[in-house]
This record gives structure tokens, sequence and C-alpha cells, in this order.
């Protein structure tokens, strides 16, 4: 009998763990769900992005939804071989979906805060637009800061970005 439930117990964590990016699973509350979701980060020594996995409540507006995917981006990896992308002090004040594209307007954290570096921007803009870009319903990520264009030093983003543009 014992053997039989610890069968049961790993199947049933490996239905869990294997689950798609979008599936909805059963959270604290009944009538809660959460979403599996992608954020990218940047690996030591900021040569790629890599995705790390996790689980976030779903919320039936999807503008907000993806505000709190971003917030939990700015929050950092839990994977200690990744490193953050976005200052922590960074908020998201206002972010709206219009066919196909979200327009994210982060705070002034954004540009007294940030790290600097060519290298630390590139994986700035990668990361948020990759994140985003991972749902379906986003085609092209538009970033402000304050409303105004967001200008890291390096790069300075007047136009709306697709993943295949970065």
């Amino acid at each position: 009998m014992r053997k039989g439930f610890i069968i049961l117990f790993l199947i049933t964590c490996l239905l869990v763990f294997s689950s798609g990016c979008i599936s909805p699973q059963q959270a604290d509350g009944p009538n809660q769900t959460t979403q599996s979701v992608i954020l990218y980060f940047a690996n030591q020594d900021a040569t790629k992005m890599i995705g790390e996995s996790r689980y976030l409540t779903n919320v039936p507006d999807q503008e907000q939804f993806l505000k709190l995917v971003l917030e939990e981006l700015i929050k950092g990896p839990e994977n200690e071989g990744l490193s953050k992308t976005i200052p922590e002090t960074v908020k998201v004040q206002v972010l709206t979906i219009e066919n196909g594209l979200v327009h994210v307007d982060f705070s002034q954290d954004m540009h007294t805060d940030h790290w600097r570096g060519s290298t630390g921007e590139i994986m700035t803009v990668q990361s948020i637009v990759l994140t985003l870009t991972e749902f379906p319903f986003i085609e092209k990520v538009k970033m402000t800061v304050g409303g105004e264009t967001m200008d890291l030093g390096h790069m300075s983003l007047d136009e709306p970005i697709s993943r295949n543009e970065i």
C-alpha cells in the first residue's frame, strides 16, 4: 500500500511540474488558479538570456496579469546562476495593451537607478521584450519612463520592439 502511494505521489508531481507554459493550476482559493510564465534573466556573464519558469496567481484582466509578470521580473531570478536585469526600485506605472502592442511606462528609477553600460541596457530590454512576447497576444513592446522615451544612455527606445528585433 505504501509503495503504491509513493508511486502515485511521484506521478502526480511529474504531471504538475511538466505542465505547459499557460496551463492553469489550482491555487490557494477555490476560484483561484495559477499560470506558468517564463521570465527572462541574464546569465552570469551577460552573454545570453535564460528563461526561468514561475507560477503566478492568474487574474482575468490581461493588463493586470502582465503587470504582475513584470513585477516578478523586477524581483529578480530565483536561480543563483542568473542575474537581475531591472533595478529592484523600478515600478510599473502604467501598462496597456492594444492590437498586440503592450505599452509599459516605468518609474523614473529605470533611469536613475539603472547600472548603465551597453550590455546591461541590452539585457534589460531583452528581458522585458522576451518575457512579454512569450504571451501569444503580445507582438511588440513599447517602453517609456515617466511618459517619455526610455533612454538608458547607450540606447533610446523610440519605437516598439518585437521579439525578432532584439
